[in-house]
Parts: structure tokens; sequence; C-alpha cells
């Protein structure tokens, strides 16, 4: 299997709902978490497809995030099942507007994994299904995006006019001979980031509250005092453009220190990484404690557990989960709930 992450020439479906907010945005370089992604994909792939594949890169969350993604595939699909459906979508003169690979697709419903944080994704959702539609002569197609980190299932329905308005005007948008860059929620996967004009005005207006003098101390404009809603929500989007762009500035810096070059007020401190246990059974048997003071310096992963439960039953990893929460339900708590800020659709 292909584990070499595909760029698209042009304009791909996934760029779609990115440049919808900046016009000019641009792949930036493919990271760790890009790559993940694709090894949790290729994962999905064959496990929808029933050939094997060296899962040793993956975690055990991970695995577990595919496998229920996986689940719910052959729970909604209804018909013959087609994996990875390279599809294209042509313009009203036959001109190719764009291609893409469909994760999933079975009657008038699609599957799309996601492994990364929950996004608007509704404009490449309305192109994939736009292609279905057209290829199967369908009237509407249902997208389901499969958030494997969350399990949580978010759907769309299109119609083809309601798909093809999506796309016709986000390609509006992009091709305007005027389009000017726009910072967004995408900054941080953009290339042009670190030369992006608008960007660069919003960290000075952000800067215009630091004072100028280091050894004064910084003073920021204090957000405690903000009691107007909707300045806070003005300023929720500046911070989390401003931190995303900072991220990047400062991935960039360590990539400079790394290649000997000298930043200005900055330097490189390398940490000694946090100390680790690497074969469990043989610290024990070295340790010299009992078994019940051994156990309690333990912390027992969830999902390894389960997929040990399978490996040594012989069984499926979903029914391996059953077993294990039905055998151990008097020891098995869920953490404390978090809250998560999400931005809500315009």
């Amino acid at each position: 299997m292909n584990t070499t992450l595909k760029h698209h020439p042009t304009l791909s479906p996934s760029k779609l709902d990115a440049i919808a907010l900046c016009p000019l945005f641009r792949s930036g370089p493919v990271g760790d978490a890009a790559k993940k992604g694709t090894a949790q994909h290729e994962y999905g792939e064959a496990l929808l497809k029933n050939v094997p594949w060296n899962v040793d890169g993956l975690s055990a969350a991970e695995r577990e995030n595919v496998e229920w993604y996986v689940d719910y595939v052959h729970t909604i699909a209804s018909g013959d099942l087609e994996v990875e459906q390279e599809l294209e979508l042509l313009g009203p003169n036959f001109e190719q507007i764009t291609f893409g690979t469909v994760d999933a697709g079975a009657g008038v419903d699609i599957f799309d994994y996601k492994s990364g944080e929950m996004r608007e994704y509704r404009r490449q959702m309305a192109c994939y299904a736009l292609m279905r539609i057209r290829q199967k002569g369908l009237d509407r197609v249902t997208a389901h995006i499969c958030y494997g980190k969350f399990k949580k299932v978010v759907k769309h329905t299109f119609t083809e006019a309601e798909a093809w308005e999506l796309i016709e005007s986000t390609l509006a948008t992009y091709y305007n001979p005027n389009r000017q860059p726009m910072p967004c929620e995408y900054c941080a996967w953009c290339a042009n980031i670190k030369t992006c004009r608008p960007m660069a005005k919003t960290v000075d207006i952000l800067t215009a509250h630091i004072a100028p003098e280091a050894s004064e101390g910084l003073i920021l404009w204090e957000p405690s005092a903000m009691a107007d809603v909707a300045q806070v929500g003005r300023a929720l989007n500046v911070a989390r453009i401003v931190s995303q762009w900072a991220d990047a500035v400062e991935k960039h810096a360590k990539l400079m220190l790394e290649g000997g070059n000298q930043v200005p007020g900055w330097s490189l401190l390398e940490k000694q990484g946090a100390r680790q246990i690497k074969d469990v059974t043989k610290a024990f048997a070295l340790s010299g404690l009992s078994e019940a003071a051994f156990l309690k310096a333990c912390k027992v992963g969830i999902g390894e557990l389960e997929e040990q439960w399978a490996k040594e039953k012989g069984i499926k990893k979903a029914a391996a989960k059953r077993e294990v929460n039905v055998a151990l339900a008097d020891v098995i708590e869920n953490k404390k709930p978090f809250k998560q800020l999400i931005k809500q659709k315009e």
C-alpha cells in the first residue's frame, strides 16, 4: 500500500473550506500530524478491504479510532462498498475542475475519516457528494464525516444543485483577480504564513499593547477587563490566529538555530526526556517488590488492554472491547469531562 502523501497539483477538495476563508491559502509542508493521519487512513482502507496492513506505526488509541470508523461504515453502509474511490469534477464545458478520492461510499452515503480536530469540511464534502451524484446518477448524497479522535459523526446531505452552489461560490472567490489574503483558522497550515501582510498587521495590532522595553516587563491588554461579549468574541478570533502564527514562527526559529544560525536573544536548550519503563515484566522481576506494591505504580491503557485481550482470546477488537467493559465494569471509570472552545458556523 502506498505510504506517500499525495499532493493535488492545483485545487484539491480538501482545500476548498480554507479557500472560502482565504482565497490565497496555500498548503505548507507536510507535518507529523498529516503523516499520522495518512497512516490511519491507510489502516482504515486495509480494514475495509479486508487486507493485511502493518500497524506498528500507530498507537493503540489511533488504531481504536480507525476501528471505530470502520465499524460505523459497516453499520451504515447499504449495498456494495467502494473504498478509496477516485473521482473527478468537470465544469460546464467538461473541463476538469478538480479530482479527489472518497474514503468509502455505498449507495447514497459517502464516508470520510478525520484523524484530527473537528473543523468545517462542508465544501470538501459537497465536492465529493457532487462527484458521486454525477457518477452514479443519484438525487442526493449524504456525507458522513467521522472524527475518530472524538468518536463523533457529522452528516451533510446535498442535492446536485446544493453541492454545485457551494463549489461555484468557492471557485468564484478563488479565481477572483482582486482576491486578497485574509487571516483565518487555517493560517497555521499555510505556506504563506510568515510573509502574509494581513497576518503581520494582526500581530502589530496585538503587540501595540506590549511595552517596548522588555526590562520593564510585558504589559498586556488585560483580558479579564473585557465585559462586552462581542469584544471577547473578536479577541478570541485574534488569539486563535496569532497563536497559530506564533507556533509557526517558533518552529521556524528552532530550525534556524539547529542549522547553525544565530537568532539574537535566543538559544536552544535541550532537556533530558522523561524516564519510562520499556519492559514492564522485566522491571517487575528486577524490582524485588511484591506484586501488589508494583501494580500500584502501574497504569493500564484501556486500548492496549483491549488489544491484548483480543490477541489472548483470539477474538476481534470490537468483541474484546465489549468483554473488557463487562468484566472490568467495577474498576473502569471515565476521566473528568473537559470543555473545548468550538468556532460556530456563520
